[in-house]
């Protein structure tokens, strides 16, 4: 028979966290929609967050690997990773 405590860790098992936050699923969304790079100025007018904000969250999708970025001069150029 299982203790409340065991039933209680059992359940926060089967708890997911969504993959990604609400600012990496608008960021992940607007590279999507234009299919072609954006700079970090466009993610965020096209996104409607701030540019720290766009900024932060587009380091860590790129830690994670879902998108690319390049460099151009003072620019950075951002699109979303292709499966493989």
């Amino acid at each position: 028979m299982l203790r409340m405590r065991d039933r209680q860790v059992k359940l926060k098992q089967r708890e997911k966290k969504p993959p990604f936050n609400k600012y990496e699923t608008k960021i992940i969304n607007t590279l999507y929609n234009y299919q072609t790079p954006l700079t970090t100025g466009k993610v965020t007018k096209y996104a409607g967050f701030s540019y720290n904000t766009v900024k932060k969250y587009l380091q860590r999708l790129l830690e994670k690997k879902y998108v690319k970025s390049t460099h151009h001069g003072n620019a950075v150029y951002w699109w979303r990773k292709e499966r493989s």
